[in-house]
């Protein structure tokens, strides 16, 4: 049996923008002086030329990084995610997401796993905000085989994909199983959504606002509805910001009064003021209506 090696998600990163850089001169990495933890070490010792370290200024990282793209760079700005979304978002939505440019983001330290840097260096709030803006593909690799796969996805897919120019694509990988590559293929097509295998939920996180338990709605929701393709699902827990963050939801379940709940088909009401022990028979009844229901 072989021995079982373990490698970190980052790794994988670090290994995969090297090669990119080898192949491509076009491929830049723009650094705010963090490289070590984020592993573009390699890549600045081997392709200096490729490599711009702009300081602890991750704001200006989003500027740089939009500028090498009109110029036909395709430039990683490379971060914790903390700092990745939370400090650059209004940069990333103004001058990255709006034009429309071709800049990559690698984001290591998600979630709590940089526990000894302390609270301010862990992130949980990454995936929604970037989640929330026009034009940006979030990817999220579980480890450093499909992180590999996906850097190099990004790169040469991104454009394509994005600009309506492909609607699916063929991963070339020999040295990884396929049903691990085409799990990638899903992913990004989802992703850059142009390609749904399954279900997606948009649902907002319950405040005061919320007029019914959301957490039960959504898993109550989920178990019905998970395996149809080509959805999106609204839930969002009050009338007051639901419609407007359920985006491009094909339907929507928005609570509407204490126990009560509305029913949208896009962003057309269709059923107000259900109750809610009734309103998830009624939203599968919508579904089938519409002829986007499978059997499970």
């Amino acid at each position: 049996m072989s021995e079982i090696v373990k490698k970190a998600t980052r790794d994988g990163f670090g290994d995969e923008i090297v090669e990119l850089g080898r192949e491509n001169s076009n491929v830049l990495v723009v650094d705010v002086d963090i490289g070590k933890s984020c592993k573009t070490g390699a890549f600045r010792k081997e392709l200096p030329a490729q490599y711009l370290n702009v300081g602890i200024a991750e704001q200006n990282a989003a500027g740089v990084a939009a500028g090498l793209a009109t110029c036909g760079k395709i430039p990683f700005v490379v971060t914790y995610a903390a700092f990745g979304s939370m400090r650059m978002v209004e940069m990333i939505r103004q001058e990255i997401c709006y034009p429309h440019l071709n800049v990559k983001i690698g984001a290591t330290h998600g979630g709590i796993s940089v526990g000894e840097d302390g609270a301010s260096h862990q992130c949980c709030e990454d995936f929604a905000l970037m989640r929330s803006l026009p034009g940006m593909t979030v990817i999220c690799p579980c480890d450093a085989n499909e992180t590999y796969q996906a850097v190099k996805a990004a790169a040469d897919l991104g454009p394509l994909l994005l600009d309506g120019l492909a609607d699916g694509i063929w991963i070339d990988a020999p040295g990884f199983a396929e049903s691990e590559i085409r799990d990638i293929e899903l992913m990004i097509l989802q992703a850059a959504r142009v390609r749904f295998s399954h279900t997606e939920y948009i649902a907002c996180p319950s405040c005061g606002r919320t007029l019914y338990d959301i957490e039960k709605a959504l898993a109550d929701i989920k178990a019905r509805t998970s395996h149809l393709k080509n959805l999106r699902i609204g839930v969002m827990g009050c009338i007051v910001n639901g419609p407007g963050e359920m985006a491009d939801a094909d339907y929507g379940y928005v609570g509407a009064g204490p126990g009560r709940i509305t029913l949208y088909k896009g962003r057309t009401v269709v059923e107000r003021n259900i109750p809610q022990e009734e309103a998830l028979d009624r939203l599968v009844e919508l579904i089938k209506k519409n002829g986007d229901w499978t059997p499970a």
